[in-house]
């Protein structure tokens, strides 16, 4: 079983996402519409990879990061940085705070799932 969780301001995208992901038996994802309460949901369910936005209210996907980072029970969650900003700036940051992938938005089912395998072999 492969446990993802999505951390994303945008509910009717983590719906689409956790529908096309759970089509295969081997995936279980949750979500969370607010960087708080993905943090929150990082320590408790304790997914084997993280789908986080940048672009949030309140907190961003980089403060998001730097405190899974800095968290021992989530620090070695691989992070897939999924955003529509396809920003140099924004690759550069994430790069540097060790996002394992960063993936523009929208992105094929079959794509995202080949990242997430891929990072879960390479782990």
């Amino acid at each position: 079983m492969i446990k993802v969780l999505i951390i994303d301001d945008e509910e009717d995208f983590c719906d689409v996402v956790k529908a096309n992901l759970e089509i295969d038996p081997e995936y279980k994802v949750f979500y969370s519409i607010s960087g708080e309460s993905g943090l929150y949901s990082a320590e408790q369910k304790n997914p084997d990879v993280i789908l986080l936005d940048i672009t949030m209210p309140e907190m961003d996907g980089f403060e998001v990061m730097r405190k899974l980072k800095e968290n021992n029970k989530t620090a070695n969650i691989p992070i897939i940085m999924l955003t529509a900003t396809g920003d140099t700036m924004y690759r550069k940051i994430a790069k540097m705070l060790k996002s394992a992938v960063y993936l523009c938005k929208p992105i094929e089912t079959l794509v995202l799932k080949g990242e997430i395998e891929k990072l879960l072999r390479d782990k």
